[in-house]
């Protein structure tokens, strides 16, 4: 429980707009296409690791039937709204929560929730304190909101039955080294590198870092939200150990514009 209340008082801090390298706001949607950028892949029945975020990627990747799916994040809030939104899918039949989220739409969630597993009860736990701490709160700024893609899966049939609670997450930075007992067969980065492309230190830290956590021949699946791409310093930097291939030019759908929606690393 004292986790529990740690991870409270830090949700009331970023209601605060006080945000912390572990702690701050969570993406309610993905700000990328990910059908595009997933359509170039073939992930059917291989082990991955994803940025878990708004938790979009995750859901797209196990709906593309990923033989397991594990999920990383520095900002610990993410694990959090991954189980809110399972729940949402699982018991409201809804790919997205409520756009204007709120305590009561979250109460009458958690009403129907069966925990199944000792983490799921946890994340419950903390959700009902949340309830309790925060009911006469506006939530909403709890969450960043970007409209432009709205990755929604109609069908959510098949993604059901590939909800379980047999995933690790891991919080933790990827620009630090990791040590993890796993290997995997991909691992999605979003955009991350997008975020540390000045760092030489920091790139050489993630390179490693993937490079250790992929079976042989696995890949890197990033995206090019900024639309700068797979630029020198970032590839000259991943040659050591991977090759490295930029995804095909797609149009945009806001303004017919042709951009690459990313580009892969593939361990060598």
């Amino acid at each position: 429980m004292d986790i529990i209340n740690s991870d409270i008082d830090h949700a009331r801090d970023v209601l605060n707009g006080i945000y912390t390298d572990n702690y701050s706001r969570i993406y309610f949607n993905s700000n990328e296409d990910i059908n595009i950028l997933f359509n170039n892949f073939n992930v059917n029945n291989k082990t991955g690791l994803s940025i878990l975020s708004s938790g979009d990627q995750a859901f797209h990747l196990l709906n593309r039937n990923v033989k397991n799916i594990d999920l990383f994040d520095k900002n610990k809030l993410t694990i959090y709204y991954y189980y809110l939104r399972i729940w949402i899918i699982n018991y409201l039949n809804s790919f997205y929560p409520l756009e204007n989220i709120n305590i009561q739409y979250i109460s009458d969630l958690l009403n129907k929730v069966n925990p199944h597993s000792d983490q799921e009860k946890e994340v419950y736990d903390y959700w009902k304190k949340f309830i309790s701490f925060f009911h006469e709160i506006d939530i909403n700024s709890l969450f960043e909101k970007n409209n432009l893609y709205i990755n929604k899966i109609n069908d959510l049939d098949f993604l059901k039955s590939k909800l379980n609670n047999n995933f690790n997450f891991y919080n933790i930075d990827i620009k630090e080294i990791i040590n993890l007992d796993k290997k995997y067969d991909f691992i999605y980065i979003s955009n991350v590198l997008e975020w540390i492309i000045r760092s030489k230190d920091d790139l050489c830290v993630v390179r490693d870092n993937l490079y250790n956590l992929l079976n042989e021949d696995g890949f890197v699946i990033c995206s090019n939200v900024c639309k700068n791409g797979n630029n020198g310093v970032g590839s000259l930097i991943f040659e050591k150990y991977f090759d490295c291939y930029r995804l095909p030019y797609v149009k945009m759908k806001e303004n017919n514009k042709y951009f690459s929606p990313g580009y892969c690393y593939t361990k060598r």
